[in-house]
């Protein structure tokens, strides 16, 4: 039929869950079918459970309270920055929705008529929302049933130097292996020589398949006498100023793109700037002077990142057999 012949559903489905893929798939089987009421019940429930994954990949909390599809298209539009012309579409999907389902006492004379428009604007929806994902390059399906492994532990990516010395190995090794106690699965980027031309790409596709990231600032560099700001009045000199490396700032930059949670970590001597500024950001940076993941700078770090995980562990899990029902609201 003309209305499906233009959905390009492999090419949508590189960037939805499965799950959620599903519901899109049984409504097209439906409206091959003919089954125009089956087919706009389906495209329904595929929309409400898209924008749930939507909101999670742009980090919108969701409760309870505000689950129904109504609340879930405002959040998209406040939070997100989506184009009045995509959140309208939703909206008249959501009208017919509820037009279909709502016992009027009249005869619904307009099903086929619905369903195309049901799928006329979720094409249009899909095809905005798969341009959207493509520009930031997240090409990987995120899933809820990738979140937690198979180990239940909750992936998280280590963003940090490669060790120079045997302390720093000796440190992150055993950091590493304190996350694991704690039910986090700590990830790292390993290039081989393909990654070479486009190392960035590598480092978003893995950075998108974990709900954090953790950036731990080591040494690199020992800046003896370093001068900033020459030839102005704010010139200034500095001696044994610490940096770690350059790869931590754009990473980091990469996850918050994506909508993942932040945490920054870092030796208390390294430079106090970008992502390791102490001042000019809202989140705080957790200082430590020894390379010993048990010591007492620590504890209250892994005590909330272990309460952090517990949470995320059952916010990922709930919720998705909620994904196959209509929840009917009002049309008022």
């Amino acid at each position: 039929m003309e209305v499906l012949s233009k959905f390009q559903t492999e090419h949508y489905q590189k960037y939805i869950s499965n799950g959620v893929f599903q519901h899109l798939s049984e409504g097209i089987a439906a409206f091959q079918k003919e089954d125009y009421f089956s087919a706009s019940v389906w495209g329904s429930v595929f929309l409400e459970a898209f924008l749930a994954e939507w909101m999670d990949r742009f980090n919108i909390k969701m409760t309870s309270k505000n689950a129904d599809l109504y609340n879930r298209i405002q959040r998209i539009e406040n939070n997100t920055g989506t184009p009045g012309d995509i959140t309208d579409r939703c909206n008249t999907i959501r009208t017919l929705r509820n037009r279909l389902v709502h016992d009027k006492g009249l005869k619904k004379t307009t099903i086929e008529e619905d369903a195309c428009t049901i799928y006329i604007n979720l094409r249009e929806i899909l095809e905005w929302y798969c341009k959207k994902a493509s520009s930031i390059s997240v090409v990987d399906k995120v899933q809820n049933e990738e979140i937690i492994d198979e180990e239940g532990l909750l992936p998280v990516f280590i963003s940090t130097l490669n060790p120079d010395n045997e302390k720093q190995r000796f440190f992150l090794s055993g950091f590493k292996e304190r996350l694991r106690k704690i039910g986090i699965k700590p990830v790292t980027c390993e290039f081989n020589f393909y990654d070479g031309k486009d190392p960035l790409l590598k480092v978003r596709n893995e950075i998108s398949r974990c709900k954090a990231m953790i950036v731990i600032g080591l040494e690199r560099s020992n800046a003896y006498y370093i001068k900033d700001k020459e030839g102005s009045k704010k010139e200034n000199v500095e001696t044994h100023r610490k940096y770690t490396s350059g790869w931590l700032h754009l990473e980091a930059g990469l996850a918050n793109a994506l909508g993942k949670e932040v945490f920054v970590l870092c030796q208390y001597d390294i430079y106090s700037d970008g992502i390791f500024d102490r001042n000019w950001n809202t989140y705080p940076v957790l200082e430590f002077t020894e390379l010993d993941e048990y010591s007492r700078e620590f504890a209250m770090f892994f005590d909330y990142l272990q309460a952090w995980g517990k949470v995320k562990k059952n916010t990922s899990t709930e919720g998705v057999k909620e994904d196959t029902l209509i929840k009917v609201e009002s049309s008022e």
